[in-house]
């Protein structure tokens, strides 16, 4: 498996529109009966997302299709950055894991501004390469430690003492193809392509 960075977005050639949303494993079952529900929750939750380009030119779709090719389907990964996202505080201090052996979807951080509000909810950051979202907002204590409460579970058991990576320019996702027969619409030989769509999931 290999990893490739998706073509960079500029003046020319950015996404219309675009969707980098977070969805959860869970399947409900409604009785034919009397409409109970029954939901089973799952691990596996992750990052959905959607780029569509309502008109491409010919340079940047040729780049954008070589790109697609390397993938190889389903087989290796692609670096993908939310063009949307936009911090709101930012991280107050540079937050280190605190703790050993940790998973799941709360994380023990310190090296946070002490007695602070030190993230907003919504806020993003990457651990061992893999892009998370917080739920709550984050108040610090005397000590400038603190609990994040996560959308997605920490899947690898935690070092102690490693940075979070908080700097929005540096956040990005590792995703797979979702469908690699999005490759037929850049058969063409037109100038420009239109209304083209590709979508990812991120890699679990």
């Amino acid at each position: 498996m290999q990893i490739f960075n998706f073509p960079t977005f500029g003046h020319l050639f950015t996404p219309s529109r675009s969707s980098f949303d977070i969805v959860a494993n869970t399947k409900m079952s409604v009785s034919e009966v009397n409409m109970s529900q029954s939901i089973e929750q799952n691990p596996g939750e992750g990052f959905e997302v959607s780029y569509h380009f309502s008109v491409i030119e010919k340079e940047q779709a040729n780049a954008l299709r070589l790109h697609l090719l390397k993938l190889r389907g389903h087989t290796n990964l692609t670096r993908l950055i939310d063009p949307l996202y936009e911090t709101q505080l930012g991280f107050l201090g540079t937050p280190l894991v605190d703790g050993a052996g940790q998973y799941g979807y709360a994380l023990n951080v310190k090296n946070l501004t002490a007695n602070q509000t030190c993230a907003r909810a919504g806020e993003r950051f990457m651990l061992d390469g893999q892009l998370n979202e917080l739920l709550d907002d984050v108040n610090s204590d005397a000590t400038g430690k603190a609990t994040l409460n996560l959308a997605i579970e920490v899947r690898k058991p935690t070092t102690n003492n490693v940075a979070l990576t908080t700097n929005a320019v540096d956040l990005n996702l590792l995703a797979r193809w979702k469908d690699p027969k999005q490759i037929q619409q850049f058969a063409s030989n037109r100038r420009l392509l239109r209304n083209v769509r590709l979508d990812f999931t991120g890699a679990r």
